[in-house]
């Protein structure tokens, strides 16, 4: 008995690791170099790649009752009977307690494409919380429609994976976080323009921490001044030398908002 569980873990291990090797061409920036392969596995599996599709990761939180083998073939198996999976659906586990599904769309659906990406990742987020009470948070790259653009759904996903803070049940999506998107994949670009700024800023930690919180709260004084723990008359002393020494208004000016936010976002940069 011990040696046919083992050959079966053999099996599983085998199919996982071959599943993967193709998922990895897949959204390889390079997979036009691995076209043949990827059509003649997709026409085995009858995977279609002129549908829309979407790259979304879950990634679980640390746990030391995490079972490998028994998670992944639970959440694989438990997926195939929710609502809004669909055979075109290509989900596997990528190691790292992290896994990947690159989710397909039923056109026939009357509902918009990122309402069936929340009500899926929803409904598995309950059942896995009250099987397995393990907690995870999902993320989903950009909803794109030929095989040469799930790489970019995927470096999208993979962004927001690596961004945004890890919270139970959360579901980020790329479109809330362009603005991140683009500055930070293009960061030597930002920074080189607005250099002056940036050096100014880093002189002074007040500078930096009012930014950081007018930015989060949308320019609302009253909000800033909350998460500060400051008073409202030093906020606005504050917006007003960043005005006389930055040139920027960002309360009464789009533009200077738009660069507010984009100053906050490098400022706060972990990487």
């Amino acid at each position: 008995i011990l040696i046919e569980k083992e050959i079966d873990i053999d099996k599983k291990i085998f199919k996982q690791t071959t599943l993967n090797n193709y998922i990895y061409k897949i959204i390889s920036k390079e997979n036009r170099s691995y076209l043949n392969l990827i059509n003649i596995w997709a026409e085995k599996n009858k995977y279609l790649f002129n549908i829309e599709r979407a790259v979304c990761m879950i990634k679980f939180e640390k746990n030391e009752n995490w079972d490998m083998y028994k998670t992944t073939e639970y959440i694989i198996n438990k997926m195939q009977y929710l609502k809004y999976f669909y055979k075109q659906d290509i989900v596997s586990y990528l190691g790292n307690r992290q896994f990947i599904i690159i989710k397909s769309f039923n056109d026939k659906e009357r509902i918009d494409k990122k309402s069936v990406l929340k009500k899926f990742f929803i409904s598995l987020q309950k059942e896995i919380d009250d099987r397995l009470n393990l907690k995870f948070s999902t993320v989903c790259g950009a909803i794109v429609n030929s095989l040469n653009d799930i790489p970019e759904s995927y470096e999208q996903a993979n962004f927001l994976l690596n961004y945004t803070e890890f919270k139970n049940n959360a579901i980020y999506f790329i479109e809330d976080y362009i603005l991140e998107f683009l500055i930070l994949t293009n960061k030597a670009n930002s920074k080189m323009i607005l250099k002056n700024s940036l050096n100014i800023i880093n002189r002074s930690s007040l500078f930096k921490e009012t930014i950081t919180a007018m930015s989060k709260y949308d320019m609302n004084i009253n909000k800033a001044c909350k998460n500060l723990s400051a008073h409202r008359n030093t906020i606005i002393y504050r917006m007003k030398k960043i005005k006389e020494i930055l040139g920027l208004d960002p309360i009464n000016n789009h533009k200077d908002r738009i660069k507010f936010y984009i100053l906050s976002i490098i400022l706060n940069d972990k990487n």
